[in-house]
């Protein structure tokens, strides 16, 4: 059969033991409700005669054991409550509010009133283009041009030929020795003083002229190296496209409604400020562990 033993905390708080507390506040820093030596301070202050009882089967419990069961049922106790020592905390210290005002509330209203777009996008395009020229162009001429042009000059029609000058007639006796194709005695004879043969042409002229052209060699078009382009691309989007089809409105309604007036909100005020977090904390574990006999 267990044996229960019983100790009143005068007389097992007496060595160091770990009974401090802790919250963590909005900002997940961590603040120290109460240190070990001020809850020992707490507990001996107030509740010294108070009785924990320590159940260990047929052993012989002494204080020091009973003082080592006594803290860890006190760590087990704030870990099993740590989330809502935080909240407390929390309540008390990190919120600000109006201690006149009993409403503080906030309307969210959506007014649909059309789209409006707003671009958050940016397009930046980056790259560099080059161009490498290699290529030489060459022009080799070995051509040569030669004409050769024959004329020829043909007149058509008749020639007349017309003697100029003075005309003397001259007659001439024939000798006793003549010879004998003279068949009289005397000869005319016509001469002309001054004589030029003028020739004219009645007809125009016909010119034929033939015309050759030759081209020897050859002209040459040599290209030598190569015409190269590289071009490197990059195109990043950084942003993004907000559609909105609704507009947004807030609104706040806080004070007092006039069930309760200022003045007895601030006397609620007042106790609530007075109560003790680490107090609450620690009246709450006594209440669990320990009894008055």
């Amino acid at each position: 059969m267990a044996v229960r033993t019983n100790y009143e905390l005068i007389d097992i708080l007496t060595t160091d033991n770990d009974f401090s507390i802790s919250a963590t506040d909005l900002n997940t820093t961590t603040k120290v409700i109460s240190t070990t030596p001020n809850t020992i301070q707490y507990f001996l202050h107030k509740y010294a005669t108070r009785q924990y009882s320590v159940l260990r089967g047929n052993a012989t419990v002494t204080k020091e054991e009973a003082y080592n069961d006594f803290s860890n049922d006190f760590r087990l106790w704030v870990l099993n409550r740590q989330h809502n020592i935080d909240k407390l905390y929390q309540s008390m210290f990190d919120y600000d509010y109006s201690p006149i005002e009993n409403v503080d509330r906030y309307e969210n209203e959506v007014i649909n009133n059309g789209t409006e777009t707003k671009y958050g996008k940016t397009d930046t395009l980056t790259g560099t283009d080059t161009t490498t020229y290699g290529k030489t162009d060459t022009t080799t001429y070995g051509k040569t041009d030669t004409r050769t042009i024959e004329s020829a000059t043909d007149h058509a029609g008749s020639d007349t030929t017309t003697k100029t000058g003075a005309e003397i007639n001259e007659t001439q006796k024939a000798g006793f020795n003549a010879p004998n194709d003279y068949t009289k005695d005397t000869k005319n004879t016509t001469t002309y003083d001054d004589v030029e043969d003028r020739t004219a042409y009645n007809s125009g002229t016909t010119e034929n002229t033939s015309d050759s052209n030759v081209a020897s060699g050859t002209d040459r078009l040599a290209s030598t190296g190569s015409d190269t382009l590289s071009k490197s691309e990059t195109n990043r989007l950084s942003g993004s496209d907000v559609v909105d089809f609704d507009s947004e409105r807030e609104l706040r309604v806080h004070g007092n409604i006039g069930v309760t007036s200022n003045v007895d909100l601030l006397e609620q005020e007042e106790r609530y400020r007075l109560q003790s977090l680490a107090e609450m904390l620690l009246d709450n574990f006594i209440n669990d562990y320990t009894f008055y006999n």
